[in-house]
């Protein structure tokens, strides 16, 4: 299972990307997403049974839920249920780039910020002018902060708080100016991997003209 939408939701929410109540709320929404995924899956497993590799899985030892510090008491029954009943499935969540799905949905790519408030969708065979999603006096506050000027490294900070709610891999990209340093780009990749991201995806550049991209000059 995956997910899309998540500027989207910063925006209607009136989060600012690059702000600690954005990570708070990514750790936050995933843990909720992670226990309602893995509670269906228990309750999928007690009627069609578990998959073949769940005895002696992490599932099954409990280990799934103490590696991520799962330790409320919703939790607790939920990792009791399992162990008890089972999982129907081995892996649950990624999350994927799935551009395609949003633009069909009118919402935004994935985890991804949107390139621009007002843009162009560009694919193989044709190219659709779009706007953000809900756009509006409010939330281009949120929106104009777009791909290419928000620092990276909030969003790096943001996936790291999900991951580990996440048992596979997440399509995160990183979107930089053409004019940034290998120093600044190397960082980038070393901080996602000291906070935990199992993998990062695309590192997207453009040579467009960035009025305004603080973070990478620092």
């Amino acid at each position: 299972m995956g997910t899309f939408g998540w500027h989207h939701l910063l925006a209607t929410q009136n989060i600012k990307w690059e702000s600690e109540e954005a990570v708070t709320y990514a750790d936050e929404l995933y843990e909720k997403i992670a226990y309602l995924t893995i509670q269906s899956s228990m309750e999928l497993s007690q009627e069609k049974g578990s998959y073949p590799a769940f005895k002696g899985s992490q599932w099954q030892t409990g280990t799934y839920f103490t590696k991520r510090n799962y330790a409320s008491a919703a939790w607790a029954k939920l990792q009791q249920d399992v162990a008890v009943h089972g999982m129907r499935n081995g892996y649950l969540m990624a999350v994927a780039p799935n551009s395609s799905t949003a633009m069909i949905a009118n919402s935004t790519a994935s985890i991804d910020p949107i390139f621009k408030a007002f843009y162009n969708e560009e694919k193989k065979d044709f190219k659709i002018p779009k706007t953000a999603p809900d756009l509006n006096y409010q939330t281009y506050d949120i929106y104009r902060r777009s791909a290419y000027i928000v620092d990276q490294r909030w969003s790096v900070k943001q996936n790291a708080a999900r991951q580990k709610h996440i048992d596979q891999s997440i399509s995160f990209n990183f979107y930089v100016p053409n004019t940034i340093r290998a120093s600044v780009l190397l960082e980038l990749h070393l901080q996602a991997w000291k906070e935990g991201l199992k993998t990062t995806y695309y590192v997207r550049s453009t040579s467009s003209d960035i009025a305004e991209c603080e973070w990478c000059e620092s």
